[in-house]
């Protein structure tokens, strides 16, 4: 049928019929990855049908940031591909590491950094409190406050020394070891500590490659549990039903009042019970969401109807 948008000239294969036909008359009753076009003849009534090609859909994921899947507020899903460059010391060396990861370590190795006690991080106001013993700096053996960033222009960038929660933070400990031009050192706290680059990112690259995995095996679940949703709201035949006899689908998008909420758990569930039954193996690295068949999910939605 060619592109859809553009709707599509059909001959029936019942009645021999050719008509022009509007995207709007035109369905998709399989996946945005294998679509499944379907057009009702205006002569005969016969349902046409044609497969459109597969789409060869990859989801990569060396690290966690260059390949992102999210949920938004209104339900769409979207998709985000950065491209990375350079080796983890050279990302570390140019600010190209998520906060997060930065955080994790001096929380998870605050004692090779010197602290007895450290707390955090925080929602708001300084990352962290805890206690420096070490050596390195001369700070007093008392709790202070302390913020972590990327680099020296991110605490500047953020606001902080124009927020009075950061007014106490007497230590600011930063992955980039570039250093504070004359014009921003006196915004800064009192004290820096330098993160060890190669032992960063020793600990790092091994954490962000199965966190990779993770993201990447929730991200196909979230694209999949969604579609299922959709296709059960789209195929119900309770749906224009008064609601107050409507049988309670756990699957179901809608509550009593008619709006739409978010069940993802459920429909998580039901991603992971179709891909066991039909034995897709989500594990492997080689499994993409184009391998799923979209006569077996659509098989798999009438079975839960």
């Amino acid at each position: 049928m060619g592109d859809m948008n553009l709707g599509a000239i059909v001959e029936c294969n019942n009645c021999k019929k050719i008509f022009r036909y509007n995207s709007d008359e035109i369905e998709n009753e399989g996946t945005f990855w294998h679509p499944i076009w379907v057009v009702t003849c205006k002569n005969c009534g016969n349902k046409i049908i044609e497969e459109g090609e597969k789409l060869n859909l990859k989801i990569p994921g060396e690290f966690p940031d260059n390949f992102q899947i999210s949920k938004r507020s209104d339900g769409i899903i979207e998709m985000k591909k950065t491209e990375l460059k350079g080796t983890g010391e050279e990302r570390a060396n140019k600010s190209d590491i998520r906060e997060y990861w930065i955080q994790l370590y001096v929380k998870e190795n605050y004692k090779k950094l010197g602290f007895s006690k450290l707390e955090g991080p925080f929602n708001s106001g300084p990352d962290f409190k805890g206690i420096y013993v070490g050596n390195d700096l001369d700070i007093s053996r008392e709790e202070i406050d302390i913020e972590v960033e990327r680099d020296f222009e991110n605490y500047i960038k953020h606001g902080h020394h124009e927020n009075d929660r950061f007014k106490n933070c007497k230590l600011l400990i930063i992955l980039n070891p570039t250093q504070p031009t004359d014009d921003v050192i006196d915004k800064l706290p009192d004290y820096f500590m330098q993160i060890d680059i190669p032992d960063f990112v020793n600990w790092w690259q091994p954490k962000a490659k199965e966190y990779s995995k993770k993201s990447r095996i929730k991200g196909i679940l979230l694209i999949l549990s969604n579609v299922i949703k959709s296709k059960f709201v789209e195929n119900c035949m309770d749906k224009g039903r008064d609601l107050s006899t409507c049988p309670e689908c756990d699957i179901c998008a809608y509550n009593e009042e008619g709006y739409n909420v978010p069940s993802e758990s459920e429909s998580m569930r039901y991603a992971l019970y179709f891909l066991s039954t039909y034995k897709y193996d989500i594990l492997s690295e080689e499994f993409n969401l184009n391998d799923i068949d979209a006569h077996e999910l659509n098989s798999f939605i009438e079975n839960l109807l």
